[in-house]
């Protein structure tokens, strides 16, 4: 396990074409099935629809034996670790420009989830 979070853990793994990827697996929790699976199927439909050198990109997802992603493994771990948790701590200047990619990604998310959700809820009543 290379992390963990509130609703997920993610593993490091391979492809068959040798390619190092990040497995993120959805852990179970008191939701109800159907509130597990639509938040999967909302971030998959964020996760598929982002296109920023900054986000990592989607590879593919699975729903036997649980819910999970295979996204590019971010050579240099995930955004909280370096900013929160990194064995080096990043210089004032690092974290300064890291924050503002930050906010970056967060507003090109922002953005796409209102194209996604506009194009993904047209014609529903």
């Amino acid at each position: 396990m290379i992390g963990k979070g509130g609703h997920a853990e993610v593993y490091k793994g391979s492809l068959p074409d040798g390619r190092v990827v990040a497995v993120k697996r959805l852990m179970r929790s008191e939701k109800d099935i159907e509130d597990t699976a639509g938040d999967f199927l909302s971030e998959l439909g964020i996760i598929a629809h982002i296109n920023h050198p900054n986000a990592t990109r989607l590879i593919g997802f699975g729903i036997d034996q649980g819910l999970y992603f295979v996204l590019q493994l971010a050579p240099h771990g995930s955004l909280a670790s370096l900013l929160f948790g990194a064995a080096l701590p990043l210089s004032p200047t690092s974290h300064f420009i890291s924050s503002m990619n930050l906010v970056k990604v967060t507003r090109l998310i922002k953005v796409t989830c209102n194209k996604y959700f506009r194009t993904s809820m047209s014609g529903v009543e």
